[in-house]
């Protein structure tokens, strides 16, 4: 989603998307390969976002209040 690594105001954004799409392919049924893209996809968007909060308190504080834990999974 992002084109380059500069575009760190879309990494939570694009988590969201991966999470939200997991959901649809586990309620309507998928693919493992298009499964298991998905599942990479949210990882490595949820480890940009766990980097990011690192150096960020404000994006910190965001995930530990809306996902109930420091870190992104």
């Amino acid at each position: 989603m992002r084109s380059s690594t500069g575009n760190e105001e879309l990494l939570l954004p694009e988590y969201v998307v991966y999470v939200c799409l997991q959901g649809y392919l586990q309620r309507f049924g998928v693919e493992g390969a298009d499964e298991a893209l998905i599942l990479e996809k949210k990882k490595t968007a949820a480890e940009a976002c766990n980097k990011l909060a690192e150096r960020d308190a404000s994006v910190k504080a965001y995930i530990m209040k809306r996902y109930g834990g420091e870190k992104l999974v």
